[in-house]
């Protein structure tokens, strides 16, 4: 409603008389035959009862007796209109409050149900977790508290829990990538059941060695955030005693460190002269000089004692490597230049003078074949009694499961396993620290397997030598002179043979061609020497030398700081 305005005493005494004095009567006078009505208390009837005829009202008592009335009821009637407005909005908020009293239950009776659903799932830990007062001993026992070395022995403690806890996660998350790929891989519906089993059994074996791979890395990340190994490119730079200048183990420490450095990739290599005089030793087939270097390079590595398996492998896979390409590319093309030449337009031929191989003596050949055979074989053999440095030096720069009670690897050997297999220290010639308790036959992965393919390929070329002397010796190529029948009826008949077609010239060139033939069956090795697949395949992992002489992880010097361009 619209606020109430008192009425002022003079005005509400004004218009009274005012009125009074337009109705042509006194402002006090009042008939005789009207009762008196004392209407507002002030005794106008009781003082005019006295008098014997019309009394007489003074004006101006009257006009203030009216004002202060009116102001009177003004402020009842505004009392009134507040007490009706509040109690309208009383009314309202009650309502609201009931509405929200309403929710607010419903909300408990909700928080009610899922206190109970949780202490349900809390069970007997409960009484535990709502102890009055505090357990010290448990937070104790946690660690809280520590300092000095025991703080760091927890927070190596908590390294350590925190990858135990990790690995079932790691291991789900591998393996259902692995059913993603073999579902990708097999999903074309027209492809043979056949070639499908054998995707799927390919893609089961490659992650196999992705798994093991894996497991390597994280167990050399949790050593090194352990604090067990040593991580810094310094100290793994200086690990080692000093070496007395030009000593057999100074000689062998440098020419390690500059061939296979722990500390430099391919282009930090090119750098050093060193490296380029060492690679070219490497790939000179002719005088035996590969052979004699990959001899040399196999004792200095093996002198590490125990042998480092990443630097065996590289070994393998280097001299391979450098098979296919000297005694496979190039012979090829000497052979191809050569059969060019000595073959004249006039139906001619100097090949008995000219013709490949015919030039070169045979024995610094048959050197080069065997030694390719044999160094390579040593190496596969020698690789169940290396280990693997990467990751496994301490900060002492000793080697840290030399006497470990079974030496089998935790991820490609099972105890089981390796009492199996039979394999006992003593088989490296009794020599303790090169052979561990218990050897290992995984050591190499999936490049093991490789040295009954190249025993079985040096085989092949053997025979194929035997079979090109005596296809010699008959005469059987067409054109020639008439055939004759050597017969081959023991081993007494083939050293005949070969010693019959040895010194001709149509043997030199069979068993250059043969040489050719094996370097190129070494093509397989070369998968293995793929970036990727290379740790992988044979579950290793990189190491190198340093100026010691003693292997160490790979790790590249850090980036120097780049200064801004003013």
């Amino acid at each position: 409603p619209p606020p109430l305005t008192a009425p002022r005493a003079g005005a509400g005494a004004g218009a009274t008389a005012g009125a009074a004095s337009s109705s042509g009567a006194s402002p006090g006078a009042r008939r005789s035959n009207e009762p008196c009505i004392d209407r507002f208390g002030g005794g106008q009837c009781a003082a005019s009862s006295g008098a014997a005829g019309m009394a007489t009202i003074d004006p101006s008592g009257m006009t203030t007796d009216y004002g202060a009335k009116a102001a009177h009821f003004w402020e009842r009637g505004r009392r009134q209109v507040a007490d009706a407005a509040a109690a309208a909005a009383a009314v309202d908020y009650q309502a609201k409050g009931q509405e929200l009293l309403a929710a607010g239950q419903d909300a408990a009776l909700l928080a009610r149900q899922r206190a109970a659903k949780g202490l349900e799932q809390v069970g007997s830990s409960l009484p535990v977790l709502t102890k009055d007062r505090l357990d010290l001993s448990i937070l104790a026992g946690a660690g809280f508290g520590a300092t000095g070395l025991n703080l760091e022995r927890r927070k190596a403690e908590a390294y350590d829990a925190l990858f135990v806890m990790s690995a079932p996660y790691r291991m789900q998350l591998l393996l259902a990538l692995r059913e993603m790929v073999k579902e990708a891989a097999v999903a074309d519906p027209e492809m043979p059941s056949c070639v499908t089993s054998r995707i799927e059994l390919i893609v089961d074996r490659l992650w196999t060695d992705i798994i093991v791979y894996q497991e390597k890395m994280v167990e050399d990340v949790r050593d090194a955030a352990m604090g067990r190994t040593a991580v810094d490119h310094a100290e793994l730079a200086l690990m080692g005693p000093p070496l007395l200048t030009f000593s057999p183990f100074w000689w062998r420490a440098h020419i390690l460190y500059h061939y296979l450095p722990f500390d430099k990739s391919l282009f930090g290599c090119l750098k050093d002269p060193v490296w380029w005089i060492l690679t070219a030793l490497s790939l000179v087939s002719m005088y035996g000089i590969r052979v004699i270097f990959h001899l040399v390079l196999l004792i200095l590595i093996m002198r590490g004692c125990p042998a480092d398996e990443y630097q065996l492998v590289t070994f393998i896979l280097g001299f391979k490597g450098t098979q296919v390409l000297s005694s496979g590319v190039v012979m090829s093309i000497i052979a191809a230049t050569k059969f060019y030449t000595c073959v004249h337009s006039d139906h001619r031929h100097s090949c008995d003078v000219d013709g490949p191989g015919t030039a070169q003596d045979i024995t610094f050949g048959v050197v080069d074949f065997v030694g390719s055979c044999v160094l390579v074989w040593i190496a596969f053999l020698w690789l169940p009694c290396s280990r693997n440095y990467s990751g496994s030096r301490d900060l002492d720069g000793q080697i840290a499961d030399l006497d470990d009670g079974d030496g089998a690897s935790e991820h490609t050997l099972s105890d089981a396993d390796s009492d199996a297999g039979g394999f006992r220290r003593g088989w490296c010639f009794g020599c303790r620290r090169c052979c561990r308790h218990r050897l290992d036959p995984t050591r190499g992965g999936r490049l093991a397997g490789l040295l009954f393919y190249d025993m079985f390929c040096a085989l092949m070329c053997i025979v194929l030598v035997i079979c090109l002397a005596r296809l010699d010796l008959t005469h059987a190529r067409p054109g020639g002179r008439p055939a004759r029948d050597v017969p081959i009826n023991s081993i007494t008949d083939i050293e005949s043979i070969v010693a019959q077609d040895y010194g001709t010239w149509k043997f030199h060139i069979a068993f250059f061609m043969t040489r050719i033939f094996y370097a190129f069956l070494s093509v397989p090795f070369l998968v293995f020497q793929l970036p990727v697949l290379n740790s992988v395949l044979t579950h290793t992992r990189p190491t190198g030398y340093n100026v010691q002489g003693m292997c160490v992880p790979y790790m590249l010097p850090p980036m120097p700081p780049k200064h801004k361009a003013h």
